[in-house]
């Protein structure tokens, strides 16, 4: 789940130390009814289908413990490939940031 805010930041959490992308920085995990892209990511051992889910929130305070990231900082962090290539799609198509719904609260 790609969790957008008002200042066009994107939530990301760091991977635990073991399994898939072990230490790096995704998205949180979970999804709603809006899929806004699809795509494949092939490692050695697995072919993985991913769908993004974006939710535009109102607030900063997240029920995780993470970063968010703007277009100009999100490359300090470590990304899988699959994950640079979705975040890219968000900062810079902007028709993919017309079609995330209104702001919600998660509180």
């Amino acid at each position: 789940m790609a969790y957008i805010n008002d200042q066009q930041e994107v939530f990301l959490i760091q991977r635990p130390s073991s399994g898939i992308w072990p230490q790096l920085w995704c998205f949180p995990e979970g999804k709603n009814d809006v899929v806004i892209a699809k795509t494949h990511h092939e490692l050695t051992h697995i072919r993985m289908n991913i769908e993004l889910h974006l939710e535009k929130i109102k607030s900063k305070v997240m029920p995780y413990q993470g970063v968010w990231v703007s277009e100009n900082n999100w490359h300090q962090f470590g990304l899988p490939k699959a994950i640079e290539n979705l975040i890219t799609k968000i900062f810079l198509d902007v028709k993919f940031l017309e079609q995330i719904p209104h702001p919600v609260d998660l509180h």
